[in-house]
């Protein structure tokens, strides 16, 4: 049978709460108190964490030699290994894109008003939050428009037979060669629909992330911070749509290649 609907947008939903689950473990502040204490069968005891024990330890490095004999089945194994990763992400992205960027807006929304209640340091830390919001609501509503070329592709994408493990293997398959032969047909076309379920997952992780991180204060930005989160914007709006900018810099790219074929 094929998932439907229904428990693609439960499934989707207990997924989310699982990584917000996670993340949670993995951004508890670390105790950064001196002396600690901790009750053994009754008694006190204190832990001193101002004093550590360094230790040596010894790596061994692979050498020069075993990698270049073994460089082959490495990026065999690599290669194997990302092609699974991202047809797992495109049959994911393809059984939700109906609907996801409706949940990363709702995310995006709880988020905004949790933030509402935190004090800001400054007012210039204030305009930064503003504006970084702005940006991030302008990039979910885009995600709502999903290009026709991008369209084309995932509506081909199999949804998973879960009938037997031969069907679901088949699936796999199927849509592994559906990857290969669209990268064979069409590298521009590939990386197009790639680069845009890589951006729309990316923002969802974000935003949940930022949903389940605990903040007593927002902080002014750095001037670096500022420039890394513009060069991040601006990679995720050419990601979000590679074709049309690829096309849209195409008097560009034919003035670079006269001016090569020039010099030649």
């Amino acid at each position: 049978m094929e998932i439907n609907l229904l428990s693609t947008i439960i499934t989707t939903i207990a997924a989310i709460f699982t990584i917000i689950q996670i993340t949670k473990e993995f951004i508890k502040p670390k105790s950064t108190t001196q002396i600690q204490q901790k009750n053994v069968s009754g008694d006190n005891i204190y832990f001193d964490n101002s004093t550590s024990i360094s230790t040596s330890t010894t790596i061994n490095y692979p050498s020069l030699q075993n990698y270049s004999d073994n460089g082959f089945e490495n990026a065999f194994l690599s290669g194997a290994v990302g092609l699974l990763i991202t047809c797992i992400l495109l049959i994911f992205y393809s059984l939700t894109y109906e609907f996801i960027s409706s949940i990363g807006l709702l995310i995006l929304s709880i988020t905004i008003y949790r933030d509402t209640k935190i004090p800001f340091e400054n007012k210039k830390a204030k305009v930064q939050w503003a504006l970084q919001k702005i940006t991030y609501i302008t990039f979910v509503i885009i995600l709502f428009f999903i290009p026709k070329s991008v369209e084309d592709v995932i509506v081909q994408v199999q949804t998973l037979q879960i009938d037997s493990f031969k069907s679901l293997l088949d699936s796999f398959l199927y849509n592994i060669k559906f990857i290969w032969n669209l990268f064979y047909d069409s590298m521009l076309s590939a990386l197009n629909v790639i680069s845009r379920v890589l951006v729309t997952l990316f923002l969802i992780y974000y935003f949940i992330v930022s949903l389940v991180t605990n903040r007593n204060k927002h902080k002014v930005y750095s001037l670096k911070e500022s420039i890394t989160f513009i060069l991040i914007m601006l990679l995720i709006i050419i990601g979000s749509n590679i074709e049309y900018f690829w096309n849209l810099i195409e008097p560009l790219r034919n003035t670079i290649e006269i001016w090569f074929d020039s010099t030649t």
